[in-house]
């Protein structure tokens, strides 16, 4: 298969099925809003219900950091870059987690 055609198995995956595949991040999102658990472990019933392989929404669900972390009732991200570990000596996410009283990673 050519490149300009796209030869990565998602777009295979969406030439062959159509339009169920473009419904994946829908349901994606929609699943991930509803429980803190990993993708792991309710993304491949996503991929059921749409008649998909497993993997077909493991693969985005465990990708996507949207998709791949818990979301609660506010969504806040931290800066981990140099610029900010060396602007704060490595402070801030320590102190941005005590001020929200939940850990980086956490709902």
């Amino acid at each position: 298969m050519s490149a300009d055609r796209g030869s990565d198995a998602f777009r295979a995956l969406a030439r062959r099925r159509g339009p169920v595949v473009g419904a994946l991040t829908d349901e994606l999102a929609l699943e991930r809003a509803r429980t803190p658990d990993p993708p792991e472990r309710w993304a491949p019933a996503v991929a059921g219900r749409l008649g998909l392989p497993r993997a077909a929404a493991l693969g985005p669900a465990s990708f996507y950091a949207d998709l791949a972390t818990a979301r609660g009732r506010r969504h806040v991200r931290v800066c981990s870059g140099t610029g900010c570990f060396a602007a704060t000596g490595g402070r801030h996410v320590g102190d941005v987690e005590r001020e929200l009283g939940v850990a980086a990673g956490d709902a």
